[in-house]
């Protein structure tokens, strides 16, 4: 087994809430991250990545504030990466938090690079005691360069990607599960994108999203939680045209939101 590479070399983050409009009564995010070594978690080792709100102010993770337990593993001879990023007040963290970026060093670089990030979580600084918490799962992407996905004209659906060994158990406090996608379509023409419980072969209620823009915009869809069942499943992420002859394009990257 490789050497974890972890892009941050600090194992607590302390995150202060100056900037956020309720800090001064907030509680700060805390993320602790540590080498795993070979376990059923992870079978070639990785990296176990806990975080939670610093309730009592010590900034320190205790025991009893982890609310939240990750863990990134090795694919055989490639690495790990971990980005984090202090993020101030904004929309998405009233008091500002942290952003975490993982995924697998496929190019070796040492480096996680755009198209290596499989998982992105935002673990937002709370308010009287209250976080909030969105994570991001990569279902595909485009490529490095964030190319059009084109020649997709036909209204026989077309998979693009796949999250493989998704469990809604895993996120028991998720109030939110969606997804987003950016495309365009020709003329008098719409795309449409689709998820699928591939293990069941069945389409997730509610799951589909139509363009009739001849531009690249971003859709969302509508919440699904309620619309996964209740276990492992891969979830596969399919594109068609309404039109045959008529082709439908794909930008950039899909992720499953969710919401905590």
């Amino acid at each position: 087994m490789k050497k974890v590479l972890i892009l941050i070399s600090l194992v607590f983050f302390f995150i202060s809430c100056e900037d956020g409009k309720n800090g001064i009564n907030g509680s700060n995010s805390l993320v602790k991250t540590s080498i795993e070594p070979k376990s059923i978690n992870c079978p070639d080792g990785g990296i176990k990545i806990e975080s939670g709100l610093d309730k009592n102010g010590n900034n320190i993770l205790e025991n009893e504030e982890v609310d939240k337990i990750d863990f990134i593993c090795n694919s055989i001879g490639l690495n790990s990466l971990i980005k984090t990023t202090i993020i101030p007040s904004n929309d998405l963290c009233e008091n500002g938090g942290i952003k975490l970026e993982t995924g697998t060093d496929l190019n070796r670089n040492n480096e996680l690079d755009e198209s290596e990030i499989t998982k992105t979580e935002y673990i937002c600084n709370g308010a009287n005691g209250l976080g909030y918490k969105q994570t991001r799962l990569l279902i595909y992407h485009g490529g490095a360069s964030g190319g059009n996905y084109s020649g997709i004209s036909s209204n026989t659906r077309f998979k693009l990607g796949e999250l493989t060994r998704f469990d809604k158990k895993d996120w028991v406090e998720a109030t939110s599960i969606i997804y987003n996608s950016i495309v365009k379509t020709d003329a008098n023409n719409r795309a449409i994108l689709e998820l699928y419980n591939d293990t069941d072969n069945v389409l997730i209620a509610q799951s589909t999203i139509t363009a009739e823009n001849t531009e690249f915009e971003i859709l969302e869809s509508s919440n699904l939680i309620n619309n996964f069942p209740n276990k492992e499943i891969t979830v596969g992420l399919y594109i068609k045209s309404e039109n045959n002859g008529s082709s439908v394009y794909f930008h950039g990257k899909s992720e499953l939101i969710i919401e905590q």
